[in-house]
């Protein structure tokens, strides 16, 4: 198992452990940095990548318009 391995799956044993972050990482014997460093790493793993923006002949790049959300008017 490599290291990546191993580390996400310590991520999973504190999940379900019950115990705090600081709890689970003394007891466990590894950093509080540590431990955060290997979440994010996941959490980027894990995330999807947006698409590349498209470049348009004439330079500009195509915009897509969500549809307004509900309670946001724009006005300032």
């Amino acid at each position: 198992m490599d290291k990546a391995s191993r580390m996400y799956a310590l991520l999973d044993r504190q999940a379900t452990s019950g115990k705090t972050i600081k709890d689970f990482c003394t007891t466990e014997g590894i950093s509080y940095a540590t431990f955060h460093y290997w979440r994010r790493r996941r959490r980027r793993r894990d995330s999807p990548q947006p698409e590349p923006a498209v470049v348009g002949r004439d330079g500009f790049i195509n915009l897509r318009c969500s549809p307004p959300q509900e309670g946001i008017t724009g006005d300032a």
